[in-house]
C-alpha cells in the first residue's frame, strides 16, 4: 500500500507533469537516436533510464518550489538529465547528443501542455483508489506508446541523421535558439508579466500560451529542416543530370574511337601481311610479329553482345593495358538489352574507374587484377567488379568513407551507381576485406512475356 501511495501521491500530485515530461523525453530519443549507438545491454539500458527518471524527481523535488514560479525550472531539469543520461549510454558525439535532445525537449514539452491538463477531464469519474490508479497509470502508457509512435511515423524520416554524418551548424544554432527562446517565454514570471497579474489563477490561458510558443518552435524547426532537404535534393539533382550529360558525351566520343581504332587495326593487319609477303628475311619478321602483337592489343575490342558493353569495356581494357592492369570479363550482354545505354555506361564506367584507380596504386603487379562478371540469379541481373585494395575499405552508410579533403563531391561515381540501380528498382552491396573489394550491383530482370503474346 505504501508503494501504490507513492505512485498514486507522484501521478496525481504536483510531480505529474514532470514525469510525463522525461518519459516523452526518453521516448523520443530512443525512437530517434539509432539502435547501435547504445554503449550497454537491454537490461543494463533500462535499468539507466529508471535511474535517470529516478534521479530528476528527487532533484525536482528538492530544488523546485512549487508554491512560486520556480517551477519554471522543472523543464529545465528534465533536460539536464535527459542530456546526461545520453552521454552516459550512448556512444554519440557531442552534436547528436544536443540535436535529438532538442527534439524531445520540444516534444515532450507539446505533448505534456496537451494531454496532461485533460486528465481531469478524462478521469473525472475516478475516485483517488487503486482502480482509480491504474486507470492514471493506463491514461499515461497510452498517450506515451502514442507519443514514441507519432515519433516514428512523423519525425524521424525527416530529422534523423547518420551516427557519422555531420550535423550542420546552422541547424544546431537554430534548435540552441529555439530552445534558449521557449525557455525563456515559457517561464512563468514572463507569462505573468503578459497575461497579467489577474491571470494567475488562469491555467488554462498559461496552458495554451506554452502549447502555442512550443508548437512554433517545432514548426520553425521543421520548416529549415524541409528547406535544407529541399536544397539538397536540388543540388544533388542538378549534378545528376550533369554526370548524365557528361556521360552521354563521353559515350558518343568513345564509340567513335573504338570504331576508328578497330577499323585502323583492321587495315594495319592486312598491310604488315602484305609486307611479309614481300620480304621473307627474319630481322623484318621479326618486327612484324613486335607490331602485330602491339596492334592485337587495340584490336582486342570486348565483344559480349551488348554494344554499350562493348564500347566500355574496350575503353577501360585500353586504360588498363597503358597501367599494366589485367582485366578479365566473363558477360552475357544480353542480359542488359532492357537497360538505357547511357545508364549501363554510366554504372560500367564509373565502377571501373573505381577499381583502376585502386589497382593502380598496389606496387605488386601481380595484384593489379579487376574481375568484371555479369550474371543472372533467379529473377535479379548481377553485375560484380572486383579489384585487390589496400587493407579494408572502412563503409558508411553501405559507401565507402573517404579520406579526402573533398568529402562532399568524392564518392559521386558510387552514388551515381546506386541512383542508377534504384532507377531500375535495384541497390548495390559492397564487401571489402583486406585484400578485395567488390562491388555487387543488383536489378530486377524484368517480367518476360509469354510466347504466345509476344508472337
Amino acid at each position: 500500500m505504501i508503494l501504490l501511495e507513492l505512485i498514486q501521491q507522484f501521478f496525481n500530485g504536483p510531480n505529474k507533469p514532470n514525469i510525463f515530461r522525461l518519459l516523452c523525453e526518453l521516448v523520443t530519443v530512443e525512437v530517434l537516436c539509432h539502435p547501435h549507438s547504445r554503449r550497454y545491454g537491454t537490461a543494463l539500458h533500462g535499468l539507466l533510464l529508471l535511474l535517470t527518471m529516478a534521479a530528476s524527481q528527487a532533484a525536482i523535488y528538492f530544488l523546485v518550489d512549487s508554491d512560486n514560479a520556480s517551477t519554471a525550472l522543472e523543464a529545465p531539469i528534465c533536460l539536464a538529465f535527459l542530456l546526461l543520461h545520453l552521454v552516459l549510454t550512448r556512444k554519440m558525439d557531442g552534436t547528436h547528443i544536443f540535436y535529438y535532445a532538442s527534439w524531445a525537449y520540444f516534444t515532450a514539452e507539446l505533448a505534456t501542455q496537451t494531454f496532461v491538463p485533460l486528465q481531469t477531464q478524462v478521469l473525472r469519474l475516478t475516485s483517488e483508489t487503486v482502480p482509480g490508479l491504474c486507470l492514471t497509470l493506463l491514461y499515461y502508457a497510452l498517450l506515451t506508446a502514442g507519443v514514441g509512435y507519432c515519433v516514428y511515423r512523423l519525425l524521424l524520416p525527416a530529422v534523423r541523421y547518420s551516427q557519422t554524418a555531420a550535423i550542420p551548424k546552422r541547424r544546431l544554432a537554430l534548435h540552441g535558439l529555439m530552445m534558449i527562446l521557449f525557455t525563456v517565454l515559457a517561464n512563468y514570471q514572463v507569462i505573468f508579466w503578459l497575461l497579467g497579474e489577474n491571470n494567475r489563477l488562469n491555467s488554462n490561458m498559461i496552458t495554451v500560451y506554452r502549447w502555442v510558443v512550443c508548437a512554433v518552435c517545432i514548426f520553425v524547426l521543421l520548416l529549415q529542416n524541409s528547406l535544407e532537404t529541399l536544397q539538397r535534393t536540388e543540388m544533388e539533382l542538378a549534378l545528376n543530370r550533369q554526370l548524365w550529360l557528361l556521360q552521354k558525351e563521353q559515350y558518343k566520343l568513345s564509340q567513335e574511337n573504338i570504331d576508328l581504332i578497330n577499323r585502323k587495326c583492321h587495315d594495319l593487319k592486312h598491310q604488315m601481311e602484305a609486307i611479309r609477303q614481300l620480304k621473307d628475311e627474319v630481322e623484318i619478321d621479326r618486327q612484324l610479329e613486335e607490331m602485330e602483337h602491339a596492334v592485337l592489343i587495340y584490336d582486342s575490342a570486348m565483344k559480349t553482345g551488348n554494344r554499350a558493353l562493348d564500347i566500355v569495356l574496350t575503353e577501360k581494357s585500353l586504360q588498363c593495358e597503358g597501367r599494366h592492369i589485367n582485366m578479365t570479363c566473363m558477360a552475357d550482354g544480353s542480359y542488359l538489352d532492357f537497360l538505357d545505354k547511357i545508364d549501363l555506361y554510366t554504372m560500367f564506367g564509373n565502377a571501373l574507374d573505381n577499381a583502376i584507380e585502386a589497382v593502380s596504386k598496389l606496387e605488386d603487379r601481380a595484384q593489379r587484377v579487376i574481375q568484371v562478371a555479369v550474371y543472372t540469379e533467379r529473377d535479379l541481373l548481377m553485375i560484380r567488379v572486383r579489384n585487390y585494395s589496400q587493407g579494408k575499405v572502412a563503409l558508411v552508410d553501405g559507401l565507402p568513407a573517404t579520406s579526402k579533403e573533398d568529402k562532399q563531391d568524392h564518392g559521386i561515381g558510387l552514388r551515381s551507381i546506386r541512383s542508377t540501380a534504384e532507377k531500375y528498382g535495384g541497390d548495390i552491396a559492397i564487401q571489402s576485406t583486406e585484400h578485395i573489394f567488390s562491388l555487387q550491383i543488383l536489378i530486377p530482370l524484368p517480367q518476360r512475356q509469354p510466347l504466345e503474346e509476344a508472337e
